[in-house]
């Protein structure tokens, strides 16, 4: 059996894997972009309310 025909060398090819590596950076997709629209939608909905609240 020669050097280059080892069985084993695709062994631990699965930890270099793209879904396990780099799972704090694509952790939550979308999330930023909800987070955005709602904070806009926040800001418009507190800019343009009245305040009805009665005392």
């Amino acid at each position: 059996m020669a050097m280059d025909q080892n069985p084993f060398k695709n062994t631990d090819a699965w930890r270099r894997h793209p879904l396990l590596n780099n799972t704090w950076k694509h952790g939550a997709p979308g999330f930023f972009i909800g987070l955005a629209a709602f904070s806009a939608f926040y800001a418009y909905d507190k800019a343009t309310s009245r305040k009805t609240a009665k005392h």
